[in-house]
C-alpha cells in the first residue's frame, strides 16, 4: 500500500517529477509503487529520469537480455529521459554544490539530479522523488512525502523535493564572490 497525502495528485498535476534510482528499484519489486507512479502519470505529472539513473538501474546486468529487461521496465514508467545537454554549463553550480552535497553520502547521480532541479528551477514546476534523503544538499527542501508499506516491518519513505532558490543564492554569494 502506498500512503500519500490525499491532494498529491492535484499538487503534482502539470509538474515534472525526476525519479531517482531508488524509486525504480523499489517500483520493480513492489507493484503498488509502480501503480502509484502510473497514476501520477495518468494525472498529467511528467515522470522523468536521466541517463545516469538508467546506468545505475541496469548496472550489474549479467546478460544483454537482463539489461534490456531493466531498461524497458524503466522506460515503461517514464514520460521521457532528459539528456542533460546542459551539463557542461554548470561551472558555478558545480562549485556551490561541491560545498552543499554531503561527500560521504552523495554520488554523481545525486549531483546530476540536483543540477536538473537547478537548470529548470525558473518554471517552479520541477521536483525530485527519492528515498535517499541523506545524500541531498541542504538547498533541497521537502515538499511532500509518500510511504510504501509492504508489511508491518517494511516501510519505505519517499520525499518529493524542490530547489530552495533562497538557500542556493546565499550559498552562491558566499562562495562565488
Amino acid at each position: 500500500m502506498v500512503l500519500h497525502p490525499p491532494q498529491i495528485f492535484e499538487k503534482l498535476r502539470y509538474k515534472t517529477l525526476f525519479l531517482d534510482t531508488n524509486v525504480f528499484s523499489t517500483a520493480f519489486r513492489y507493484e503498488e509503487l509502480t501503480n502509484f507512479l502510473l497514476d501520477l502519470r495518468e494525472n498529467d505529472c511528467a515522470l522523468v529520469t536521466i541517463p545516469s539513473v538508467l546506468f545505475e538501474v541496469t548496472r550489474g546486468s549479467a546478460t544483454l537480455s537482463v539489461y534490456n529487461e531493466r531498461a524497458e521496465a524503466l522506460k515503461s514508467l517514464v514520460t521521457y529521459t532528459d539528456p542533460m545537454a546542459f551539463a557542461n554549463q554548470l561551472d558555478a553550480f558545480s562549485v556551490v554544490m561541491a560545498k552543499l552535497l554531503k561527500p560521504e553520502r552523495s554520488q554523481y547521480t545525486d549531483f546530476l539530479l540536483s543540477a536538473c532541479l537547478f537548470k529548470y528551477r525558473a518554471s517552479g514546476e520541477v521536483l525530485l522523488m527519492t528515498s535517499d534523503i541523506q545524500s541531498l544538499p541542504s538547498s533541497i527542501l521537502i515538499v511532500s512525502t509518500s510511504s510504501l508499506r509492504k508489511n508491518r516491518s517494511e516501510i519505505r519513505n519517499f520525499g518529493i523535493f524542490r530547489l530552495n532558490d533562497a538557500h542556493y543564492e546565499r550559498a552562491s554569494a558566499e562562495l562565488l564572490t
